[in-house]
């Protein structure tokens, strides 16, 4: 069973709100530089795949922990273990985009970092229903997302 893509919209609604401030969100055309992939599923059945690079991981844990820009960057290389949580609950929290029938709960099962396991990889690049985003979070930067289900 397939699921529908999100609206570009959606995802920038979510972001905002959790990040409580301006995220610019726009479709992309980049192949995405994925640092950490997460798996989404409603306890049956996997709903979608979110890819995200280095950037996403920095900027939005840092934005939702009101952590200054400057010290996210210093942490590009090796992310703090504050930096790595907090970026995982933004994973979390972005579940809801892939709930759109409302009769089951969506959850995060799975973030896979730098190491991700080889089949999630090819799974991941070989999902055709895809939609990528480039992002800029206000007071950080550019990022990129890809959404694959």
């Amino acid at each position: 069973m397939s699921f529908p893509i999100p609206e570009v919209s959606v995802v920038r609604e979510f972001l905002m709100t959790l990040l409580d401030r301006k995220v610019i969100v726009n479709k992309s055309k980049n192949k995405l530089n994925t640092a950490a992939i997460a798996t989404y599923s409603d306890g049956e059945t996997e709903r979608g795949m979110m890819g995200v690079d280095r950037s996403f991981q920095i900027y939005s844990g840092a934005a939702l922990a009101l952590i200054p820009a400057a010290t996210a960057e210093a942490s590009r290389t090796n992310m703090s273990k504050e930096l790595h949580e907090n970026f995982y609950e933004t994973m979390n929290v972005l579940s809801g985009i892939f709930s759109s029938d409302g009769d089951r709960s969506v959850i995060q099962e799975v973030v896979e970092f730098d190491d991700a396991s080889k089949e999630l990889r090819k799974r991941f690049r070989r999902a055709e229903n895809r939609l990528n985003l480039e992002l800029e979070v206000d007071g950080y930067g550019k990022a990129a997302l890809t959404i694959a289900v």
